[in-house]
C-alpha cells in the first residue's frame, strides 16, 4: 500500500511538472524542416533594456539523419535533448514546451528565452546551447554545441520614465477644460 501511494504521489507531481512545461510555448508552425528557427544568420531579436523581452525557438527533430556515407541507410532520431544553455543575461530565463527540454524524433518543439532587461544589462551575450542527440536506439548520447546564438541588449528606447524629486507636473485647471487649461510645473531650479 505504502508503494502504490509512493508510486501515485510521484506520477502526480510529474503529471504537474508536465502540465506547467507544456504550456511554456507553441512552436511556430510555418516550420517543417529540420533545424533551430530562427537560424543563427537573423538571429534573435534585439532586446532593449527597461523593456520585457520574450524570444521563440522553434526546435524542429527530423524523422532520420545520415550517419553513415551512402549506400548506408539513414538511423533514426530518437530523441534531442538540451542538456543546458548558458550565456543568458542576468535574470534571464528559459522554459519548453516539453519536460527537461526533450524532444522526439520526428517532432516539433520550442523553447522560449525571457528576462526584463536592465540598463546594466546593455552588451551582447553570446549563448551556448549543449545538447544530446539519441538516434538509430543506442543509449549513447552524441553531443554537440550550438555557439551561433546571440542576444543584444540595446540602450532603452521611447520616453524615460521622470524623476518626481526633480520634476513634476500638477492637475490641469480647469478640467474638463473647453478653451484653455492650466498646468502647475515644479522644477528644482
Amino acid at each position: 500500500a505504502m508503494i502504490k501511494k509512493l508510486f501515485l504521489s510521484v506520477s502526480v507531481i510529474l503529471l504537474a511538472f508536465t502540465g506547467v512545461h507544456s504550456q511554456a510555448c507553441q512552436p511556430d508552425a510555418q516550420y517543417t524542416k529540420g533545424g533551430v528557427y530562427p537560424d543563427c544568420v537573423p538571429n534573435l531579436s534585439v532586446g532593449y533594456a527597461c523593456k520585457p523581452y520574450m524570444q521563440l525557438l522553434t526546435i524542429v527533430v527530423p524523422k532520420d539523419t545520415q550517419v553513415f556515407p551512402k549506400p548506408y541507410p539513414p538511423t533514426t532520431y530518437d530523441s534531442v535533448v538540451m542538456v543546458k544553455l548558458t550565456g543568458l543575461p542576468t535574470g534571464f530565463k528559459y522554459d519548453c514546451n516539453a519536460v527537461w527540454c526533450s524532444w522526439k524524433g520526428n517532432s516539433k518543439g520550442c523553447l522560449l528565452i525571457t528576462g526584463n532587461p536592465a540598463e546594466s544589462d546593455v552588451g551582447t551575450y553570446p549563448l551556448l546551447f549543449t545538447v544530446n542527440a539519441f538516434v538509430g536506439g543506442s543509449k549513447t548520447a552524441q553531443p554537440f554545441s550550438i555557439d551561433c546564438y546571440k542576444i543584444k541588449i540595446m540602450d532603452p528606447i521611447g520616453i524615460a520614465d521622470l524623476d518626481k524629486s526633480k520634476f513634476d507636473v500638477g492637475q490641469n485647471q480647469p478640467n474638463p477644460f473647453s478653451d484653455k487649461t492650466r498646468f502647475d510645473i515644479s522644477v528644482p531650479e
